[in-house]
C-alpha cells in the first residue's frame, strides 16, 4: 500500500492483482502504463490473452527455433507488413519454373474455419504441396488428428500465401511469352 491505495492485491485463491482488487486471473494487470512481461529461454510458448481492444505495441517471441509468434485469429495492421527479401541475405537463386498446369492444380476454395460461419478464400495446404512445396510448412499442434493420408498426427500445415506473389509473377511472365 503506498499513499493508503493499495497497489498488489493477493486473493484467497492466490490470484494477484496490480492496478485493481478483485484479480481474475493469475496474475491481472489493470491500468493504462506500458507493461513488460519476460520469461527467458527460447524452448517454450507462452499464451497472452487479451479480452477487449488493445491499441499498443506487442513484442512476442521466440516461440520456437523458427517460430516469433503464433496468433489464433486476425491480425489488423494499419500500415504495412514486410518480409526480408535483400539478395545478400540468398543464395541459390533460380528463376522459378513454372507452367500454367500449376494453377489449374492449386484449386483455390471457398471455405469457413470449423466453428465459424464466415465464408473465407483461400488453398488448402494439403493440396498446395502437391503443387508447391515450398509454400507449405508444418506446425507442432497437439490437437491434430489424422484425417487423411498427408496428415501428420499432432502436426498442422501451414501455407505461406506471401509466396503466391512470386508464383504470379512467373505465371504473368509465362502469358507474356505466350501472347508475344
Amino acid at each position: 500500500m503506498t499513499a493508503n491505495t493499495r497497489r498488489v492485491t493477493v486473493s484467497s485463491a492466490g490470484r494477484v492483482g496490480i492496478g485493481t482488487g478483485s484479480p481474475s486471473a493469475t496474475l491481472h494487470v489493470s491500468g493504462s502504463n506500458s507493461y513488460t512481461v519476460g520469461v527467458g529461454g527460447t524452448s517454450n510458448c507462452y499464451q497472452y490473452n487479451v479480452q477487449g481492444n488493445i491499441w499498443s505495441n506487442l513484442g512476442l517471441g521466440p516461440v520456437s527455433v523458427t517460430v516469433s509468434a503464433i496468433f489464433s485469429s486476425s491480425i489488423f495492421c494499419v500500415q504495412s507488413i514486410y518480409t526480408s527479401s535483400d539478395r545478400r541475405l540468398k543464395e541459390n537463386i533460380t528463376p522459378i519454373s513454372i507452367t500454367l498446369d500449376h494453377y489449374d492444380k492449386l484449386e483455390p476454395v471457398s471455405y469457413n474455419w470449423k466453428g465459424e460461419t464466415k465464408a473465407k478464400l483461400g488453398l488448402i495446404a494439403q493440396n498446395a504441396m502437391k503443387v508447391c512445396g515450398e509454400m507449405v510448412s508444418i506446425m507442432p499442434n497437439e490437437n491434430m488428428k489424422k484425417e487423411g493420408d498427408n496428415d501428420l498426427e499432432g502436426y498442422q500445415y501451414t501455407l505461406d500465401y506471401s509466396q503466391l506473389g512470386a508464383l504470379n509473377a512467373a505465371a504473368i511472365k509465362l502469358l507474356i511469352k505466350k501472347s508475344e
